[in-house]
C-alpha cells in the first residue's frame, strides 16, 4: 500500500497515476509545488486581467464637405479584459494634429454602456482625416472620415454702380 507523503505542511496523498507523472529525482517539496500550480491554474499568464478594448461603437468612416461637421456623431465603446461595460472611465479625444478639426465631446466619461459621444467639424482640408480616442489602461481606437473637396463656386461678383438722385 502507498503511503503519504508531508511536505511543508501540505499532505499529497499517494496515488499510483501521479507517481507514474513525476520522476524519481523530485522532492516531495517540488511535487507538491507543481500540484498546486496544475490545481490551483496559477502557472502562466492565466491570472492576469487582459488590458481595456476602445473600440468605435458608430461614426467611423463617414464623408462630407471640407468644412462641414459629419452628418453621425462619433461614439466610442470601452470595454474592460472581460468585455463588460466600463462606466465612468475618463476619456480624452485628440484630433489629428495635421489639420485643425474640432473635436466637440458631448462626454468625457463613459456612462453605464462604456460609451462616449462626440461631434466632429472638419477642417478646410480635403482628404482624409482622424481622431485619436485614449482610455485608461492604454486603450487607444481611432476614427477615421474623408473630407470631400469644396465645388467650385459659379456665383460671379457684379459691380455695384452707385446712383446719385
Amino acid at each position: 500500500m502507498a503511503r503519504n507523503s508531508v511536505s511543508a505542511g501540505y499532505v499529497v496523498p499517494a496515488s499510483p497515476s501521479l507517481s507514474r507523472m513525476l520522476p524519481d529525482t523530485l522532492s516531495a517539496r517540488t511535487a507538491c509545488a507543481a500540484l498546486l500550480l496544475l490545481v490551483c491554474g496559477c502557472a502562466g499568464d492565466a491570472a492576469s486581467p487582459a488590458p481595456p478594448s476602445l473600440s468605435v461603437a458608430r461614426g467611423d468612416r463617414q464623408s462630407a464637405l471640407a468644412g462641414t461637421e459629419l452628418p453621425i456623431h462619433v461614439v466610442m465603446m470601452l470595454r474592460n479584459g472581460h468585455d463588460v461595460p466600463m462606466a465612468r472611465a475618463r476619456i480624452n479625444w485628440v484630433a489629428s494634429p495635421r489639420g485643425h478639426d474640432v473635436v466637440l465631446p458631448l462626454d468625457s466619461v463613459t456612462d453605464g454602456a462604456g460609451n462616449v459621444e462626440a461631434r466632429w467639424l472638419l477642417d478646410t482640408t480635403a482628404g482624409m482625416h482622424a481622431i485619436d480616442v485614449d482610455g485608461p489602461g492604454g486603450a487607444r481606437a481611432r476614427a477615421t472620415a474623408y473630407a470631400a473637396e469644396r465645388p467650385a463656386s459659379n456665383v460671379e461678383r457684379i459691380p455695384i454702380e452707385t446712383y446719385e438722385g
